[in-house]
């Protein structure tokens, strides 16, 4: 099954909370994944942290 997005629900340092069109919503942690992509300098995921 495809989840699609429905809507953004709320926007937080490094999290979203997304509602489906299932009608689930779902906290995406975003925090790992950005300071794991985040390893050298030059990385624009480096930017987005700070």
């Amino acid at each position: 099954m495809i989840h699609l997005v429905k809507e953004i629900v709320a926007v937080e340092p490094f999290n979203l909370t997304l509602r489906f069109i299932t009608g689930e919503v779902r906290l995406l942690d975003l925090g790992d994944k950005l300071n794991e992509w985040a390893t050298t300098p030059q990385s624009k995921f480096a930017e987005l942290k700070d």
